[in-house]
């Protein structure tokens, strides 16, 4: 849903809305509250150990923070050459 352009909170929505189980429908909902309330999604699932071990969560926010400094890496590189290191 993401590479489609569908916003994650709104992926939530469409997740939660096509759950039969109430319990897992209710997780999904608070994960995007969670979220939407200026949360992580690491810190939003760190909330539900019994579904999400520290490793995963960890792991995500690993690969989020990479996500993230990709495009600084790209600047870095073309200061860098530019200035001819």
């Amino acid at each position: 849903m993401m590479k489609a352009g569908v916003p994650l909170t709104q992926s939530f929505e469409i997740v939660a809305d096509s759950l039969d189980n109430p319990s897992m429908k209710e997780l999904v909902l608070q994960i995007k509250a969670d979220i939407e309330a200026g949360g992580t999604f690491a810190s939003a699932l760190r909330k539900h150990p019994r579904y999400f071990d520290d490793l995963f969560v960890r792991s995500l926010s690993l690969v989020s923070n990479q996500v993230r400094l990709r495009p600084c890496w790209s600047g870095l590189r073309l200061i860098k050459k530019r200035a001819n290191y």
